[in-house]
Protein backbone atom coordinates (compact mmCIF):
# COMPACT_ATOMS: atom_id res chain seq x y z
CA UNK A 1 0.00 0.00 0.00
CA UNK A 2 1.37 3.41 -0.93
CA UNK A 3 0.69 5.45 2.22
CA UNK A 4 2.17 8.57 0.64
CA UNK A 5 -0.77 8.80 -1.75
CA UNK A 6 -3.62 8.25 0.71
CA UNK A 7 -3.61 11.71 2.26
CA UNK A 8 -4.72 13.87 -0.65
CA UNK A 9 -7.50 13.88 -3.20
CA UNK A 10 -7.21 15.58 -6.59
CA UNK A 11 -7.02 14.72 -10.28
CA UNK A 12 -3.41 13.60 -9.93
CA UNK A 13 -4.49 11.14 -7.25
CA UNK A 14 -7.15 9.55 -9.47
CA UNK A 15 -4.74 9.19 -12.39
CA UNK A 16 -2.21 7.53 -10.11
CA UNK A 17 -4.42 4.48 -9.74
CA UNK A 18 -5.28 4.19 -13.42
CA UNK A 19 -1.66 4.50 -14.53
CA UNK A 20 -0.46 1.95 -12.01
CA UNK A 21 -2.95 -0.78 -12.87
CA UNK A 22 -1.78 -1.94 -16.28
CA UNK A 23 -4.11 -4.96 -16.09
CA UNK A 24 -6.88 -2.69 -17.40
CA UNK A 25 -5.20 -2.59 -20.81
CA UNK A 26 -5.88 -6.29 -21.45
CA UNK A 27 -9.10 -6.62 -19.48
CA UNK A 28 -11.93 -8.67 -20.98
CA UNK A 29 -14.29 -6.69 -18.76
CA UNK A 30 -14.05 -3.21 -17.32
CA UNK A 31 -11.67 -0.64 -18.73
CA UNK A 32 -11.81 3.10 -17.89
CA UNK A 33 -13.20 4.40 -21.20
CA UNK A 34 -14.05 8.09 -21.63
CA UNK A 35 -16.74 9.20 -24.10
CA UNK A 36 -16.93 12.32 -26.20
CA UNK A 37 -19.93 14.45 -25.29
CA UNK A 38 -21.01 18.07 -25.45
CA UNK A 39 -21.58 18.21 -21.68
CA UNK A 40 -21.23 16.15 -18.52
CA UNK A 41 -24.97 16.41 -17.94
CA UNK A 42 -25.72 14.82 -21.31
CA UNK A 43 -23.12 12.12 -20.64
CA UNK A 44 -24.88 11.27 -17.36
CA UNK A 45 -28.21 11.18 -19.21
CA UNK A 46 -26.81 8.35 -21.33
CA UNK A 47 -26.85 10.38 -24.53
CA UNK A 48 -23.19 9.82 -25.44
CA UNK A 49 -22.50 6.09 -25.75
CA UNK A 50 -21.29 5.91 -29.36
CA UNK A 51 -17.62 5.01 -29.90
CA UNK A 52 -17.61 6.56 -33.37
CA UNK A 53 -15.46 5.17 -36.17
CA UNK A 54 -11.82 4.28 -36.71
CA UNK A 55 -11.22 7.70 -38.25
CA UNK A 56 -13.38 9.68 -35.83
CA UNK A 57 -13.10 8.24 -32.33
CA UNK A 58 -15.74 9.13 -29.76
CA UNK A 59 -14.41 6.87 -27.00
CA UNK A 60 -10.85 6.43 -25.75
CA UNK A 61 -9.14 4.58 -22.88
CA UNK A 62 -7.59 6.70 -20.18
CA UNK A 63 -3.81 6.76 -20.14
CA UNK A 64 -3.40 3.14 -19.09
CA UNK A 65 -2.35 1.39 -22.28
CA UNK A 66 1.03 2.39 -23.66
CA UNK A 67 0.51 0.24 -26.76
CA UNK A 68 -2.73 2.09 -27.55
CA UNK A 69 -1.27 5.58 -27.26
CA UNK A 70 2.01 4.62 -28.97
CA UNK A 71 -0.07 3.93 -32.09
CA UNK A 72 -0.45 7.35 -33.70
CA UNK A 73 -3.55 6.21 -35.59
CA UNK A 74 -5.35 6.34 -32.23
CA UNK A 75 -4.49 9.97 -31.64
CA UNK A 76 -7.22 12.59 -31.91
CA UNK A 77 -5.73 15.13 -34.27
CA UNK A 78 -8.41 17.77 -34.76
CA UNK A 79 -7.49 21.18 -33.44
CA UNK A 80 -10.77 21.88 -31.63
CA UNK A 81 -11.52 21.34 -27.97
CA UNK A 82 -12.54 17.75 -27.28
CA UNK A 83 -14.61 16.99 -24.19
CA UNK A 84 -14.46 13.39 -22.95
CA UNK A 85 -16.22 12.21 -19.79
CA UNK A 86 -16.05 9.21 -17.49
CA UNK A 87 -17.34 8.23 -14.04
CA UNK A 88 -14.93 6.37 -11.78
CA UNK A 89 -15.22 4.63 -8.44
CA UNK A 90 -13.08 4.40 -5.35
CA UNK A 91 -9.72 2.82 -6.09
CA UNK A 92 -9.48 1.61 -2.49
CA UNK A 93 -12.96 0.13 -1.93
CA UNK A 94 -15.22 -0.60 -4.91
CA UNK A 95 -12.60 -0.34 -7.64
CA UNK A 96 -11.52 2.51 -9.87
CA UNK A 97 -13.20 1.18 -13.01
CA UNK A 98 -17.00 1.25 -13.06
CA UNK A 99 -18.88 -0.98 -15.49
CA UNK A 100 -20.96 1.59 -17.34
CA UNK A 101 -24.12 0.91 -19.35
CA UNK A 102 -26.27 3.09 -21.53
CA UNK A 103 -29.80 2.06 -20.53
CA UNK A 104 -32.40 2.60 -23.26
CA UNK A 105 -36.13 2.17 -22.65
CA UNK A 106 -37.62 1.54 -26.12
CA UNK A 107 -41.22 2.40 -27.03
CA UNK A 108 -43.34 2.79 -30.15
CA UNK A 109 -44.59 6.19 -29.01
CA UNK A 110 -42.51 9.30 -29.87
CA UNK A 111 -44.33 11.40 -27.26
CA UNK A 112 -43.66 9.45 -24.07
CA UNK A 113 -43.37 11.28 -20.77
CA UNK A 114 -43.26 10.42 -17.09
CA UNK A 115 -41.00 8.79 -14.52
CA UNK A 116 -40.49 5.21 -13.45
CA UNK A 117 -37.91 2.95 -11.86
CA UNK A 118 -36.17 -0.13 -13.17
CA UNK A 119 -35.70 -2.79 -10.49
CA UNK A 120 -32.89 -5.15 -11.48
CA UNK A 121 -32.90 -8.74 -10.25
CA UNK A 122 -29.37 -8.20 -8.94
CA UNK A 123 -30.59 -5.65 -6.40
CA UNK A 124 -29.98 -2.35 -8.18
CA UNK A 125 -32.53 0.35 -9.03
CA UNK A 126 -32.34 2.80 -11.94
CA UNK A 127 -34.50 5.92 -12.01
CA UNK A 128 -35.77 6.70 -15.52
CA UNK A 129 -37.22 10.00 -16.75
CA UNK A 130 -38.94 9.84 -20.13
CA UNK A 131 -38.71 13.26 -21.76
CA UNK A 132 -37.35 15.01 -24.83
CA UNK A 133 -34.14 15.78 -22.88
CA UNK A 134 -33.03 12.14 -23.03
CA UNK A 135 -34.80 10.93 -26.17
CA UNK A 136 -32.95 9.11 -28.96
CA UNK A 137 -33.73 7.06 -32.05
CA UNK A 138 -32.39 3.53 -31.80
CA UNK A 139 -29.74 2.98 -34.52
CA UNK A 140 -31.10 -0.26 -36.00
CA UNK A 141 -34.89 0.00 -35.74
CA UNK A 142 -35.30 3.77 -35.57
CA UNK A 143 -37.71 3.41 -32.66
CA UNK A 144 -37.96 5.98 -29.90
CA UNK A 145 -35.77 5.36 -26.87
CA UNK A 146 -35.18 7.15 -23.58
CA UNK A 147 -31.78 6.91 -21.98
CA UNK A 148 -30.09 6.79 -18.59
CA UNK A 149 -26.57 5.94 -17.44
CA UNK A 150 -25.90 3.08 -15.03
CA UNK A 151 -22.44 2.51 -13.53
CA UNK A 152 -21.56 -0.26 -11.11
CA UNK A 153 -18.38 -1.96 -9.83
CA UNK A 154 -19.70 -5.36 -10.98
CA UNK A 155 -20.70 -6.53 -14.46
CA UNK A 156 -24.35 -7.53 -14.72
CA UNK A 157 -24.86 -11.29 -14.98
CA UNK A 158 -25.89 -12.89 -18.26
CA UNK A 159 -29.30 -13.83 -16.86
CA UNK A 160 -30.40 -10.66 -15.06
CA UNK A 161 -33.97 -9.41 -15.42
CA UNK A 162 -35.82 -6.14 -14.83
CA UNK A 163 -39.18 -5.22 -13.33
CA UNK A 164 -40.80 -1.87 -14.10
CA UNK A 165 -41.98 0.08 -11.07
CA UNK A 166 -44.28 2.96 -11.98
CA UNK A 167 -45.57 1.76 -15.35
CA UNK A 168 -48.78 3.68 -14.59
CA UNK A 169 -46.78 6.91 -14.26
CA UNK A 170 -45.90 6.98 -17.97
CA UNK A 171 -48.21 7.47 -20.94
CA UNK A 172 -46.83 4.78 -23.26
CA UNK A 173 -45.95 1.11 -23.44
CA UNK A 174 -42.37 -0.08 -23.00
CA UNK A 175 -41.42 -2.73 -25.57
CA UNK A 176 -37.84 -3.50 -24.60
CA UNK A 177 -34.98 -2.32 -22.43
CA UNK A 178 -31.44 -2.22 -23.82
CA UNK A 179 -28.32 -2.31 -21.66
CA UNK A 180 -25.43 -1.18 -23.90
CA UNK A 181 -22.05 -1.91 -22.28
CA UNK A 182 -19.62 1.00 -22.62
CA UNK A 183 -16.56 0.07 -20.54
CA UNK A 184 -14.26 -1.67 -22.98
CA UNK A 185 -12.34 -0.43 -26.01
CA UNK A 186 -13.02 -3.68 -27.92
CA UNK A 187 -16.34 -3.52 -29.78
CA UNK A 188 -16.81 -7.30 -29.64
CA UNK A 189 -16.52 -7.26 -25.84
CA UNK A 190 -18.95 -4.35 -25.60
CA UNK A 191 -21.46 -6.32 -27.67
CA UNK A 192 -20.93 -9.51 -25.65
CA UNK A 193 -21.61 -7.72 -22.35
CA UNK A 194 -24.65 -5.83 -23.64
CA UNK A 195 -28.22 -7.11 -23.30
CA UNK A 196 -31.63 -6.61 -24.91
CA UNK A 197 -34.51 -7.44 -22.57
CA UNK A 198 -37.98 -8.12 -23.95
CA UNK A 199 -41.30 -7.78 -22.15
CA UNK A 200 -42.60 -11.04 -20.69
CA UNK A 201 -45.59 -10.21 -18.49
CA UNK A 202 -46.76 -7.75 -15.85
CA UNK A 203 -43.95 -5.28 -16.38
CA UNK A 204 -41.19 -7.91 -16.30
CA UNK A 205 -38.34 -7.96 -18.82
CA UNK A 206 -35.77 -10.69 -19.41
Amino acid sequence: VDLNNKGFCNHQHSNFYALNDQSYANSQGCQPIAYKCDSYDNYNRGLCADCGTATEKHCVPMELSLDYWDDKSNWITNQGINHFYINTGSAITDGYCLNTYQVVVVTDDPTCSGQMQLELSEGYNIAMTLSSANEIKTPITGKTGYTALFANPKILSASFSVKLDGQNNINCKVNEIDFNYMSNNDESIRQKLSAVLKSTDGGNFS
